[in-house]
């Protein structure tokens, strides 16, 4: 679980960040889900825009994906913009999640 001084600095690094995967008018589909999953694995930090034309709201977005990878964590969500968070699983990828230990809890 991730503390609000550390949600607040992974707030401050999606900004820089652009939408890494767009939810469409298919919805949330288990690729959807995996691509999120391949993509959080490797980035650590992601996020997702989702398109107007879309029925799918950012809570049922958050909760899908959760139930699919129970490591990934919700750190904000802006409108039609989601913000995720996960440790990457391979130590070669995990330049985030070592400064993400280093904030105070």
């Amino acid at each position: 679980m991730i503390t609000p001084k550390q949600r607040q600095f992974l707030r401050g690094q999606a900004q820089k960040l652009s939408p890494m995967l767009q939810i469409g008018k298919n919805g949330i589909t288990k690729t959807v889900l995996q691509q999120i999953q391949w993509q959080i694995n490797a980035q650590e930090l992601i996020k997702i825009s989702i398109l107007p034309n879309s029925s799918v709201q950012s809570e049922e977005l958050i909760q899908q994906v959760q139930k699919f990878d129970t490591q990934i964590q919700y750190v904000q969500d802006i409108g039609r913009m989601v913000i995720l968070y996960k440790q990457a699983p391979q130590p070669s990828h995990r330049h985030l999640s070592l400064k993400v230990k280093q904030i105070s809890r």
